[in-house]
């Protein structure tokens, strides 16, 4: 969206990309620092109403878009009204399967959310390339098509999404989850403010487990370059003098590995560890931003890095949920999701940062994003070895134990 945005309305130059990556930015930020709202919308309405009311700000948000002639409108149509809805949407994502399944395959169920939003991303880049290519729509229609779609999309969530309906037969957590979302429902009454709807829905405890504080560091670090490859790979495919075409191709490659990947780390996650896998994820996408990217000049070298790209991109937003309900119990998981994503969410930031650095440099074009993207994941296995060694048991290794 940044580069076509930049290619036919705003420009390409550099302050004009910066200014483009904050519409991510945004979006992003909106969407998890709206987390402890969206919970009550949830809590308070139901789902089915939350999704409808995610709907309309969705719908609302990329209309407007179509009618954007400023970079600042875009911030305000799809950065805070799409980010609104978004935050809805990922809470319920985050929130709701993880009810039917126990804790042993949670690291797979987490991973399937994930792959809507990878096969949206694989389908989005051509569908806004072929419209802006369009003399008789352009690139506005692109976000009016993106809207009609998410109505129907939604219509289809709100008949068949729905929460775990008895706790009865479940598990000891189970249970206390259920009567704490019970409890949830009824202490509210029509005389409490908006702050004391989340003083009470929040378990604020939460903030006092160093564990929970390390992992939201752990989080933190992963969310800071996890979308600089999306937002910079299509500019940097221009720079070496790529067509459109191929820079929306090679978003839509990262994205259709990402759909099986996010089963496949899942999968990982429930055999060898989520943290582990965390860490191996890491590695891997560190060494192929200081190394393969720093040397990708073609098509088809970049190709290859965007299907290493995308088999481990994301992995965190996959072992997220399973981590949390590990450290603070699934009771607290509405909670610990919420907390989360709120103190993340100056992550978001991370691709503007990068850009900003990148106005300083004199020297070869990209290099900030890629040792940016690379010395980030670096730190962020360090700070994982702080919470495996947190979490272990008394003698155990941090290096060989499952989590």
């Amino acid at each position: 969206m940044i580069d076509l945005l930049g290619r036919n309305i705003f420009g390409t130059s550099k302050e004009t990309t910066m200014k483009l990556t904050f519409v991510g930015t945004i979006y992003g930020m909106v969407t998890q620092l709206f987390a402890p709202i969206s919970l009550i919308l949830e809590v308070k309405l139901g789902i089915k109403k939350a999704i409808v009311i995610a709907m309309v700000l969705f719908c609302v948000g990329m209309s407007a878009a179509g009618f954007s002639t400023q970079i600042w409108q875009m911030y305000l149509s799809v950065g805070f009204c799409a980010g609104f809805a978004a935050s809805i949407f990922w809470s319920i994502s985050f929130r709701v399967p993880i009810q039917w399944f126990d804790s042993k395959r949670r690291g797979l169920i987490m991973g399937i959310p994930p792959m809507g939003i990878s096969a949206s991303g694989f389908l989005i880049p051509f569908i806004m390339t072929a419209v802006s290519n369009n003399p008789s729509l352009g690139v506005y229609w692109s976000f009016r098509i993106l809207a009609i779609a998410f109505i129907i999309v939604d219509i289809i969530a709100c008949i068949v999404m729905r929460e775990k309906p008895s706790y009865s037969d479940g598990t000891e957590e189970d249970k206390v989850y259920k009567e704490k979302v019970d409890h949830h429902k009824n202490i509210s009454s029509v005389n409490e403010t908006f702050c004391d709807e989340i003083l009470n829905i929040m378990n604020w405890n939460l903030l006092k487990n160093k564990k929970f504080a390390t992992w939201i560091l752990i989080y933190f670090t992963q969310a800071l370059v996890a979308q600089l490859p999306l937002h910079i790979i299509p500019s940097y495919a221009g720079h070496i003098g790529l067509t459109n075409f191929q820079a929306s191709t090679l978003i839509s490659i990262i994205c259709a590995i990402n759909i099986p990947a996010k089963a496949l780390q899942g999968y990982l996650a429930d055999t060898i560890g989520n943290l582990n896998t965390l860490i191996l994820a890491s590695f891997i996408n560190a060494m192929a931003s200081l190394f393969l990217w720093s040397f990708s000049f073609s098509y088809s070298s970049l190709i290859g890095l965007m299907v290493l790209f995308g088999l481990f991109n994301g992995t965190h937003s996959t072992v997220a949920a399973p981590t949390v309900a590990a450290i603070v119990g699934i009771d607290d998981l509405p909670s610990g999701n919420a907390f989360l994503w709120v103190f993340t969410s100056p992550a978001m930031f991370g691709p503007s940062i990068a850009a900003s650095i990148e106005l300083l440099n004199n020297g070869r074009p990209f290099l900030t994003y890629q040792l940016f993207t690379g010395l980030t994941l670096i730190v962020s296995i360090l700070i994982i070895y702080v919470l495996k060694f947190q979490l272990r048991n008394k003698n155990e290794s941090i290096i060989f134990t499952k989590f």
